[in-house]
């Protein structure tokens, strides 16, 4: 297991802040066309796993168990097996939300924060082909509170953009 990675500076005042044990950065190309949204990192996301290459613990979204399962669906929809590196992946919040022996689902304050600190920033910054939201939080993320998993496909207007 790897040290968790400390959270930065910005972040203070963010109730993920103090409540977060480990920071996991969005992954891909800040250009993709296709920009993946999830939750949040879970233990494998924060802890990291090892890449002998560089020898050292790479800490990304969607590599632990909701990442296998995500891989898995992306093969069957006949996505390439390179979606990785040609999709930014991010999560509505960047910390690992963890309280005895389970993740917590992150609250709107603290989904706002990380919109506005971290990856809201960089969506607008690069108008996408395709946002994808996985999981109720991201699409109520994405859609608004009142949205769910029938939202999904849906037109929305965000930041200025259609998406």
């Amino acid at each position: 297991m790897s040290e968790l990675a400390p959270k930065p500076q910005g972040c203070v005042g963010c109730p993920a802040h103090t409540l977060g044990l480990s920071y996991v950065p969005g992954s891909g190309p800040l250009d993709a066309p296709v920009y993946m949204l999830g939750q949040g990192p879970g233990r494998t996301e924060a802890e990291g796993l090892w890449d002998a290459p560089t020898q050292q613990y790479v800490r990304a979204p969607f590599i632990g168990r909701a990442g296998w399962k995500l891989t898995d669906w992306m093969q069957k929809a006949g996505w390439p097996s390179n979606w990785r590196t040609t999709t930014r992946i991010d999560n509505t919040v960047r910390c690992w939300l963890h309280k005895g022996g389970k993740d917590l689902e992150p609250t709107p304050k603290m989904v706002t924060h990380c919109r506005l600190a971290h990856w809201g920033p960089e969506l607008a910054a690069h108008p996408r082909v395709l946002v994808i939201s996985v999981g109720t939080t991201a699409i109520r993320t994405t859609y608004g509170q009142w949205a769910g998993e029938g939202t999904a496909g849906s037109l929305i207007h965000w930041e200025g953009f259609s998406l």
